[in-house]
């Protein structure tokens, strides 16, 4: 049933709206940019099998690999989603749970990875979804001279493949009817792209002249270091220049240190009420950028079982998802790099490394006493760029404005590129 239902992006965790009762909180369907629920609403927050069960608190489940835990620290949220080429069985329980399962207040679910038989056997695999195979979004924006300004650009491969039998080492060991592995090898390389409008200065910004700006036009532009008073009503007064052209001499290197770092206005966005400039541009929402992120992790599997006796039965399996999330397109670099304003998932180029490692025993006493022995390890691990906490300087120019601001003594922490108070 696994191989035959149609997931979302191949994400295992589709599968728990096939029960009644199973809504989503923060988890499935897929996070807000790739398709592994097991990142969430986003790839650093993990909360991709927060769901709610039967109206029960969200993130109140048990999430299992074979008996064992598979769970992270955060929301109860399941550690690693296996490879649906990996899985054999998954099992939902959302009510009358059994003892075993006594410590949920929500819903339980269980995954099993495949196992290796007698004979060998394996699958290899890939999913495309493109752009180019998509149908136009009929709202798609417009540009000032009537071309369609391009969607969203998507390229999306999920390739792999499995392989398992029994555990042979010639002339060493046979182990047919005895001992047996099943491998598994999955990747996703996600790319979307979008064309997105941002404000930058207009030519004449750059240049002290606020007279683009219908209120410094209607109102003036007045001097702050002419300030004087209070008078005898509490009041201030200041005196107003002559024309919207701030003086060259009183420009601040500093602030034309950022000022400059903006890339020149290039497009009109017609849906914006902006003011039209003198030079072409209006003067916000004038520059259209392209902002790209992608992702782009792996999930390999391995699994061991062996028989023991016709009393006694052991697993071991472990479960390594790592991978990159990153904004490979940037609208523009340097100093007034707008790292708020970019990313899919998130503004910042996340790693993660997350596994989990188990091993279990089953073993027959007698008909009517049966022991089951398990124990895991699970981890989700996450960081970002270890020199910056964020984009390296080649994105930010932060020695550039490190010395800059090196004369002020204003604070700047290493990883921002603009002062923190």
């Amino acid at each position: 049933m696994i191989q035959e239902v149609p997931l979302q992006g191949r994400d295992l965790q589709q599968l728990v709206y096939l029960l009644p009762g199973v809504s989503n909180a923060a988890g499935p369907p897929g996070s807000n940019f790739g398709f592994n629920s097991q990142f969430g609403s986003r790839p650093y927050v993990c909360a991709g099998s927060d769901v709610s069960v039967n109206g029960g608190q969200a993130g109140a489940n048990a999430w299992y690999l074979d008996g064992n835990l598979n769970l992270s620290g955060v929301s109860e949220n399941v550690a690693v989603d296996p490879s649906p080429d990996s899985v054999s069985e998954f099992q939902g329980i959302t009510n009358a749970f059994a003892a075993e399962c006594g410590r949920s207040g929500g819903g339980v679910f269980n995954v099993v990875l495949k196992s290796g038989g007698n004979s060998p056997h394996g699958n290899v695999y890939e999913f495309l979804r493109n752009s180019a195979t998509n149908a136009r979004n009929p709202f798609t924006s417009i540009g000032p001279g009537g071309n369609l300004i391009p969607d969203r650009v998507l390229h999306f491969n999920n390739f792999g493949g499995t392989f398992g039998g029994p555990v042979v080492l010639p002339k060493i060991y046979n182990g047919k009817n005895r001992t047996f592995f099943f491998f598994s090898l999955d990747h996703q390389i996600l790319h979307l792209a979008v064309s997105q409008v941002f404000s930058v200065p207009t030519a004449r910004m750059r240049q002290g002249d606020s007279s683009e700006d219908p209120n410094i036009a209607n109102n003036g532009l007045w001097d702050p270091y002419s300030t004087v008073g209070p008078n005898s009503a509490g009041l201030f007064s200041r005196q107003e220049f002559p024309t919207a052209q701030i003086p060259k001499s009183r420009l601040d290197p500093v602030a034309m240190f950022f000022m400059n770092s903006y890339p020149m206005p290039n497009y009109n966005d017609p849906l914006s009420n902006c003011p039209m400039g003198k030079d072409g541009y209006k003067i916000c929402n004038n520059y259209l950028g392209t902002v790209g992120s992608s992702q782009n992790p792996y999930n390999m599997s391995l699994k061991f079982d062996h028989q023991m006796s016709d009393k006694s039965k052991f697993f071991a399996e472990w479960v390594f998802a790592p991978g990159q999330y990153n904004n490979y397109e940037l609208p523009w670099t340097g100093a007034s790099f707008p790292a708020g304003l970019v990313g899919y998932g998130s503004n910042l180029p996340i790693w993660f490394l997350n596994q989990i490692a188990g091993i279990g025993n089953t073993y027959i006493f007698s008909p009517s006493l049966i022991n089951e022995f398990r124990a895991s390890y699970s981890r989700q691990k996450f960081s970002t760029h270890p020199d910056t906490a964020g984009y390296p300087n080649s994105v930010t120019d932060l020695s550039g404005v490190q010395s800059v601001l090196a004369p002020s003594k204003l604070y700047l922490p290493p990883y921002e590129p603009e002062p923190s108070f």
